[in-house]
């Protein structure tokens, strides 16, 4: 994530908690409870509100967090009373990883943040999501498609399904599901990728 986008996050965060709080989150939540295992350990990468982990928590689930904006950490460590070494200011590109999070995580999700990565950062975050992952681990994906506002403060990659599923697989993960949806926020120039991969073990 480049530094004017994170700084837009920073500056607008208060807005941007309630914005989050506001949107029909229905069905990625429905792809969150079909794809991940009872009592998983689940890490958000860049969790903003912390929205869909506190959907996760309310099904059983042991709640993680990254996130860049400091802001969000604070207000994350507020809402979740009594987890607060759970959430850490980092990003996909973080080389600081607490060593007993390494390859503890049942599940990595991440929900609009991929496309705010620049195209030569996505092989290193890929290899922190690996690192995250015990083996045959789940990934869910999800970011936006098509071009954005010109005069959006925020980097914006053009990402493709094909483009981010070709990506993944070369890193040696598989497609469980692949599904389009449009913007839960009523903006209707934007639609939404989510797709759910799998790590495939090495030893299998």
């Amino acid at each position: 994530m480049s530094s004017q986008t994170q700084q837009f996050y920073e500056q607008n965060s208060h807005d941007l908690i309630k914005r989050y709080e506001s949107a029909d989150m229905s069905v990625l939540h429905q792809l969150l409870v079909k794809h991940i295992p009872l009592n998983s350990k689940v890490i958000d990468i860049g969790f903003g509100s912390g929205r869909d982990l506190a959907f996760l928590q309310s099904k059983g689930h042991d709640i993680y967090g990254i996130d860049p904006v400091k802001s969000f950490i604070v207000q994350s460590q507020h809402r979740f009373m009594g987890i607060h070494e759970h959430f850490r200011v980092g990003t996909f590109l973080s080389s600081d990883i607490p060593l007993d999070w390494l390859y503890s995580f049942d599940v990595v999700i991440s929900i609009a943040v991929w496309m705010h990565l620049k195209a030569d950062e996505s092989p290193k975050a890929i290899e922190t999501i690996k690192s995250f992952l015990k083996p045959n681990g789940i990934v869910i994906l999800s970011f936006s498609l098509g071009a954005r506002d010109k005069n959006d403060e925020r980097h914006f990659e053009l990402l493709s399904i094909d483009s981010v599923v070709n990506e993944f697989l070369s890193f040696g993960f598989k497609v469980v599901q692949v599904e389009k949806s449009s913007d839960t926020l009523g903006r209707e120039s934007i639609e939404w990728a989510t797709i759910v991969f799998q790590a495939v073990n090495e030893n299998n």
